[in-house]
């Protein structure tokens, strides 16, 4: 299945953007079965920077069966060649919401929300992830704006990493939390 058409990231639209699976994904993997479909669980990126990390992300989200909300702005242009080569296929399968700016997605959002930081007082094997739960990660670069930390200051968690090491990468990260989360949320069905 090729790649949807994408909107590009410069221009100015009205409403939201969304791009909504193509439909169910089937799978003859063994492994298949144990990922529940019922998580309800998403990603939230903010101001992400490099199109090959959401694109893994976006391959991340098909593969689990979660959803994807990007915060502009993004530091590329939505339809990306680098964006299209790292999704590959599998935009089609997994539900993006673009939103315009932290207050756009504010307006919108629901569930709790865990944010994800190297600096985090708490590690994430710490928390108990919930059905619906939104695990949110900030730029490549800069980390997740103060402005959304506080929002939710309670809610700052960390992959545990040894001393002197400074953080992961985006798309580990999010491939880190989200499984943990998934984990979680299946022993507790």
């Amino acid at each position: 299945m090729p790649p949807q058409p994408l909107q590009s990231d410069h221009q100015q639209l009205a409403t939201e953007d969304r791009v909504t699976p193509a439909g169910p994904v089937e799978s003859g993997h063994p492994d298949a079965a144990l990922i529940s479909v019922h998580h309800h669980l998403s990603i939230v990126l903010v101001h992400p920077e490099m199109p090959q990390n959401t694109g893994n992300i976006i391959r991340l989200c098909a593969a689990a069966g979660a959803s994807l909300h990007l915060v502009r702005p993004l530091g590329f242009v939505w339809n990306d060649k680098k964006l299209r080569r790292s999704a590959m296929d599998y935009i089609g399968r997994v539900s993006v919401d673009i939103h315009a700016d932290i207050q756009a997605y504010q307006a919108v959002a629901s569930g709790r929300h865990w944010l994800f930081s190297a600096k985090a007082p708490r590690s994430l094997y710490q928390v108990h992830f919930q059905p619906g739960d939104r695990l949110v990660f900030g730029s490549e670069s800069a980390g997740l704006p103060e402005e959304f930390r506080a929002l939710y200051p309670q809610n700052l968690i960390r992959i545990p990493m040894l001393v002197g090491m400074r953080c992961l990468n985006l798309s580990s990260a999010a491939a880190v939390g989200l499984y943990e989360a998934i984990r979680q949320v299946s022993v507790q069905e």
